[in-house]
């Protein structure tokens, strides 16, 4: 999943993604930049993420967090990051796809 970072997130260096829904699945999201210069395999940030829990009829939506790491550049006003999860099989980044309703 391609997420564009505000200029909001690149002044105060936490990008925040607000989601439709809390996901089942309580896991680690990862953000990795997409520039030429970047690493696919070198995460800048990462948001936890506490499921809902399988047959839950919770509805809330809910707000993952993504700070620089220190070690890496700031955000830059719009570019764009990807986000994904770890396989706990594989241990390989994958894909995630949510159902965003803001980026700030």
């Amino acid at each position: 999943m391609k997420i564009t970072v505000p200029s909001t997130a690149a002044r105060n260096g936490i990008l925040r993604v607000w989601l439709q829904r809390i996901p089942v699945d309580s896991q680690i999201i990862y953000a990795f930049r997409t520039s030429p210069n970047a690493a696919d395999a070198h995460p800048i940030s990462q948001a936890h993420i506490y499921g809902r829990g399988e047959g839950s009829s919770a509805s809330e939506k809910v707000m993952l967090q993504f700070p620089v790491n220190p070690a890496d550049l700031p955000f830059l006003a719009g570019e764009v990051l990807i986000l994904k999860k770890r396989s706990s099989s594989t241990g390989a980044y994958e894909d995630v796809q949510f159902d965003v309703i803001e980026v700030t």
